[in-house]
């Protein structure tokens, strides 16, 4: 049982640690819209097209 934990505290070591960020209220009601759901899988492609879509809303007068 000692090897069990043992490999288990390696492994978690081996993981990245977790950045953390500040979202404020217009981000994360920006966020909500991507309507992405907690545990369940969402398609790359799905959430990069929503976070791009946000930058181009929010730059429109730049271009």
């Amino acid at each position: 049982m000692d090897d069990l934990w043992q490999a288990a505290a390696i492994s978690k070591e081996k993981k990245p640690k977790e950045k953390q960020v500040w979202i404020d209220a217009d981000l994360c009601h920006q966020l909500e819209l991507l309507k992405l759901k907690h545990g369940k899988p969402s398609s790359v492609k799905h959430i990069i097209n929503g976070i791009v879509k946000m930058y181009v809303d929010e730059h429109k007068s730049d271009f």
